[in-house]
C-alpha cells in the first residue's frame, strides 16, 4: 500500500515496537496518541502564516528532531515564512545537527532567500530584568 502522508508512515513507525499483552495494548494506544499529536503539530507548523522560532540552535538535536525539523522547514520552503531568532552567529548553526547531511539540507533551504539582521548590544532581557532589592 503506497503512503500518501508522511504523518501515515510517522503513525506506522512510532506504533510498530509495541509488544503482546494488556502493557502493550495500552503501550500502543498511548504510542498512536502521541503520533497523532505529533502529526497534527506537524501540520500546525506546516500551515502557519509565520514560523517564529525562538532561540534556535540553543543547543544540539537528535537525528529524529532533526528529520522532523527538516520536514517543516521544506514543506514550508518558498511558500511561507520562518523567523529565528538566535545568540549565535548562522555559521554556528551547523554544530547543533547530528550530522553534515542534515545539516547542509536544512540550512540550504533556510539560508535561500534569506535576510539576515544583526543586532548588537546587551540582551533586551538583561536590560529591562526587574531589579531586586537584596543583591543588585
Amino acid at each position: 500500500m503506497k503512503e500518501r502522508t508522511r504523518g501515515s508512515a510517522f503513525i506506522r513507525e512510532l506504533s510498530a515496537p509495541c509488544g503482546h499483552g494488556k502493557e502493550a495494548s495500552k503501550m500502543k494506544r498511548l504510542v498512536v496518541f502521541m503520533a497523532v499529536v505529533g502529526v497534527i503539530l506537524f501540520a500546525l507548523l506546516v500551515k502557519a502564516e509565520f514560523l517564529v522560532i525562538d532561540d534556535f540552535a540553543f543547543k544540539k538535536i537528535d537525528q529524529k528532531s532533526a528529520e522532523y525539523f527538516y520536514g517543516v522547514v521544506d514543506e514550508r520552503y518558498r511558500q511561507k515564512s520562518i523567523i529565528l531568532t538566535s545568540t549565535r552567529a548562522m555559521n554556528d548553526w551547523a554544530s547543533i545537527f547530528p550530522n553534515p547531511v542534515m545539516d547542509n539540507a536544512i540550512m540550504d533551504r533556510l539560508a535561500h532567500n534569506a535576510h539576515q539582521i544583526i543586532i548588537k548590544g546587551e540582551s533586551y532581557r538583561k536590560k529591562y530584568r526587574p531589579k531586586f532589592a537584596y543583591g543588585e
